[in-house]
C-alpha cells in the first residue's frame, strides 16, 4: 500500500566499487539532513562501531538527544526468469521524492498486520516451518505473505494457485479485473485475503524460497527488519511497475543491473547489490532456485560491516 511501503531503503547508498570491505558512500543527491549526518559520520569514521542494541549505545543516543528508531519488520522478493542465456530479475524505481529518492529495488515492503492472518491461504508451508526456515519461535508465514502481496502490488505478478495450478488470468476482462485489484490493493480499498478469497486463490507459498535477511544498523535514520525472497516468474503473467509505488519497472540481467550502478546509471543500497552479486553466477532459474533452497548461494560480506553495525544472514 503506498503508506505501508518500506522499500528496504534505510540502508546508505552503497560504494560503487567491487571492495566489500569499503564503506565509502556516496551523496551525489541531496539527501535530507539526518541521512546526509549519517553519512558524513560513517565515512570520516568507517571502523567506529555503531550496530548492536547494547545499553551504552542506547545511551549514546540519549546523550545525543536521539532516539533509536523502531525497527519494522519488512519482506522482499526476487521475481526472475529465464531469458536466452542467463536469467533476469524484475526491478522496480521508486519515486523522486522523500528520503531515498529513484531507488533500484525488488518489490517489496513493510509486514501488515493482516498477513499473519492468512495461513489458511498459503499452499504448502505453515507457520510452523516458515519460522523454522527463518529461525523465529513464530511468526514467520507472514513474511512470505507480504512478499507475496507486495510482489502483485507493486509489480502485477501474483504468486497464487487456482484450482492446484498456477494463477493466469483466464482473459483479457479477467486480467482486467485484476488489474482493478492491484490497484485497491495499492490504495487501500482491498486485502490479499480479500482478494483470494473472492477468487477461489490460495497462495503461492511453496513456490517462495528464502533468500537472505538484513537488518539496518541503529544509526540510520530508519530501520528495517527485512527477510529477502525469490520466486519464479509464473508463465503467462506480465510484470510492470506500478504508477503510483513505482516511477517503473524492467527485467534486466543481474550483471547489467550491477554495471548501471558501476556507471552511475543507477542507485541501490547494499543489500540490493549484495543479492545482485549472489545471483549473478546462475545462467538458469532452476539452478538458481536450487542453490537457494539448498543455502548454497549466499556469499560473504567484510567484518568491516558487521562492526559498523550492517546485520546479515
Amino acid at each position: 500500500m503506498g503508506d505501508n511501503r518500506a522499500d528496504v531503503s534505510a540502508w546508505p547508498f552503497a560504494p560503487r566499487t567491487a571492495d566489500l570491505g569499503m564503506l565509502a558512500l556516496t551523496a551525489r543527491r541531496q539527501f535530507a539532513g539526518e541521512l546526509l549526518a549519517y553519512v558524513q559520520r560513517m565515512m570520516r569514521h568507517p571502523s567506529e562501531p555503531s550496530g548492536g542494541t547494547s545499553l551504552a549505545s542506547a545511551q549514546q543516543n540519549q546523550i545525543r538527544g536521539r532516539t533509536p528508531p523502531r525497527i519494522r519488520k519488512a519482506a522482499t522478493v526476487l521475481v526472475v526468469r529465464q531469458a536466452a542465456r542467463d536469467i533476469e530479475v524484475f526491478m522496480v524505481q521508486r519515486p523522486a521524492r522523500g528520503v531515498f529518492p529513484d531507488l533500484h529495488v525488488f518489490p517489496g515492503g513493510k509486514v501488515d498486520s493482516l498477513d499473519a492472518d492468512l495461513e489458511h491461504a498459503c499452499a504448502g508451508l505453515d507457520d510452523r516451518d516458515a519460522s523454522r526456515r527463518l529461525m523465529m519461535a513464530r511468526g514467520g508465514l507472514r513474511y512470505w505473505v507480504t512478499a507475496i502481496r507486495e510482489c502483485f502490488e507493486e509489480s502485477g505478478v501474483l504468486l497464487a494457485y487456482r484450482s492446484g495450478t498456477l494463477f493466469e488470468p483466464a482473459d483479457d476482462a479477467e486480467s482486467e479485473r485484476f488489474d482493478g485489484y492491484q490497484d485497491a490493493l495499492g490504495a487501500g480499498e482491498t486485502t490479499l485475503g480479500e482478494i483470494a478469497r473472492r477468487e477461489g486463490l490460495e497462495l503461492a507459498t511453496d513456490r517462495v524460497a528464502y533468500f537472505s535477511h538484513w537488518i539496518t544498523p541503529e544509526t540510520a535514520p530508519a530501520r528495517f527488519d527485512t527477510r529477502f525472497f525469490v520466486a519464479a516468474m509464473p508463465p503467462r503473467q506480465s510484470a510492470f511497475g506500478h504508477q503510483h509505488e513505482t516511477v517503473g519497472g524492467e527485467w534486466v540481467t543481474p550483471t547489467a543491473a550491477l554495471s548501471r550502478f558501476d556507471a552511475d546509471e543507477w542507485q541501490m543500497i547494499f543489500p540490493t547489490l549484495t543479492t545482485l552479486r549472489m545471483a549473478a553466477p546462475f545462467r538458469s532459474v532452476e539452478d538458481l532456485l536450487g542453490a537457494v533452497r539448498a543455502g548454497e548461494h549466499r556469499i560473504e560480506i567484510a567484518g568491516e560491516l558487521h562492526r559498523q553495525g550492517m546485520q546479515y544472514s
